[in-house]
C-alpha cells in the first residue's frame, strides 16, 4: 500500500488528469466571464438607451406642461407648416359641384308701405327688402 502511492509512473498519470481537469475548468471559467461581459456590454447599452427616452419623456412632459399654463392661441398651435396650402376651395368641374344655399322659405318678398301703382318702378325695386332684413338683388 505504501507502494502504491510511491509509484512514480501512477503518480504522473494522476498529475496529467488533474491538469486536464484543471485546464477544463479555467476553460470553461473563460467562457462564462466571456459571456458574462457580453451581457454586461448589452445590459450598459440598453441602461443608456433608457435613460435617453427616460430624458426625452421628461422634455415632453415638461413641455406639455408649460404648453397648458400658456396663452390661447398663436402660442398654443405649435409651428407653423414649412409649405401651408392656400385656404379655401379650388376652383373647376374637376374638384366637384359647388352649391349655393337657396333661399328660407319664410324670406319673402314685400314691398313695404307704399302704393302698389308705384311698385314697378326702378326706385321701388331698389327700396324692395327681404322679409329676413336683407336688401333685394333684383
Amino acid at each position: 500500500m505504501f507502494l502504491k502511492n510511491l509509484n512514480p509512473v501512477r503518480r504522473i498519470r494522476e498529475l496529467m488528469e488533474k491538469l486536464r481537469r484543471t485546464r477544463r475548468e479555467r476553460d470553461q471559467a473563460r467562457q462564462q466571464v466571456e459571456q458574462l461581459e457580453d451581457e454586461k456590454q448589452r445590459l450598459h447599452e440598453k441602461l443608456e438607451r433608457l435613460r435617453e427616452e427616460n430624458e426625452r419623456l421628461r422634455n415632453e412632459l415638461e413641455a406639455a406642461m408649460r404648453a397648458g399654463k400658456r396663452q390661447a392661441a398663436p402660442f398654443s398651435r405649435g409651428k407653423p407648416k414649412d409649405n401651408p396650402k392656400p385656404p379655401g376651395r379650388k376652383s373647376g368641374k374637376a374638384h366637384g359641384a359647388h352649391h349655393q344655399r337657396p333661399v328660407p322659405d319664410g324670406c319673402g318678398f314685400h314691398t313695404g308701405q307704399e302704393a302698389s301703382s308705384r311698385a314697378n318702378s326702378l326706385a321701388q325695386r331698389a327700396k324692395r327688402q327681404l322679409d329676413c332684413g336683407s336688401p333685394s338683388v333684383t
